[in-house]
């Protein structure tokens, strides 16, 4: 994937995460695929991209997290492919 379609593939994972108040959340690489999970979804050590609240990812990420976060799966990517 370019950079803006990860963009675009991690804007939708956030829109359609499970969302309820209260909940942490965090982007990740877990069972092959990114993931917006909350941030217990299981006790197996994964790769972590950017964690916050529901309501942090519900009000939208400012362009600096955006900016880091985009900057963290390029570099993954790149790893992977290694």
């Amino acid at each position: 994937m370019n950079p803006e379609q990860l963009l675009q593939s991690v804007a939708t994972l956030i829109e359609n995460r499970d969302a309820q108040d209260g909940r942490r959340f965090h982007i990740c690489f877990f069972e092959n695929q990114f993931r917006c999970l909350p941030v217990n979804h299981t006790g197996k050590a994964h790769p972590v991209f950017l964690a916050g609240t529901n309501e942090e990812f519900r009000d939208g990420l400012n362009n600096h997290q955006w900016d880091n976060l985009l900057h963290k799966l390029v570099l993954f990517q790149k790893r992977q492919r290694k």
